[in-house]
């Protein structure tokens, strides 16, 4: 028998999710929740908002959550779910996609993505509910914050550091053995050549703050 699971959230990000979850093909989805029905996601279909999950949660007391909300910008709605969920009583589940590459000695926190074709190399710690998106690159003996992005192609180079709820856009890259503070985006294509210690959001190359 197949794990149960749920996912939270019924937007572009939860299709993604979805898509990877079954392809993995070790989990039964019983289904999504939202605010707003969208019928059915990849066979996925619609349980209600978020306060049908204490219910499901007697009912299938091992189901664990899946938090699909991704994010643009620097905010704390993954968070706030994760909260929500494990005041609920729900494990989250932590999801890794056939297509990724996971060396020797790397920790994953709970509720963490990583997707299709990312590369996390040995020696590196990654925080709980964070996504590690398609084709991004976390060298080896990094440390990653909670709640963390990187968003597809992104790179994120040996012996660095980032703070909770930080997000490397496309393409952004972080040289090796930089520390990037908490709620810091880095945008797309920019690179950060020094640390960064001021939350905001930095563009260009190098990577310049340009909004508090």
């Amino acid at each position: 028998m197949k794990n149960e699971i749920v996912v939270i959230g019924g937007g572009e990000f939860a299709h993604l999710i979805i898509d990877v979850i079954k392809r993995i093909d070790q989990y039964e989805i019983l289904g999504y929740t939202d605010l707003i029905n969208k019928g059915s996601i990849l066979g996925t279909k619609y349980l209600g908002t978020d306060e049908v999950l204490k219910d499901l949660l007697k009912k299938h007391k091992n189901c664990r959550a899946v938090i699909g909300v991704g994010l643009i910008k620097v905010s704390n709605v993954r968070n706030g779910i994760y909260e929500m969920l494990k005041e609920l009583g729900f494990e989250l589940l932590t999801v890794i996609s056939n297509k990724a590459i996971i060396q020797e000695d790397v920790t994953i926190g709970e509720g963490t993505f990583v997707l299709d074709n990312a590369l996390i190399n040995a020696g590196t710690t990654i925080g709980k509910g964070c996504i590690i998106g398609p084709g991004s690159i976390v060298e080896h003996h990094c440390t990653v914050g909670d709640f963390v992005t990187f968003a597809t192609g992104s790179i994120f180079a040996a012996g660095s550091t980032i703070g909770n709820n930080s997000i490397l856009s496309i393409g952004a890259i972080v040289v090796s053995h930089k520390t990037i503070c908490s709620n810091c985006f880095i945008g797309a294509g920019s690179v950060a050549i020094n640390n960064i210690s001021n939350e905001g959001t930095y563009y260009g190359v190098p990577a310049r703050k340009i909004i508090p």
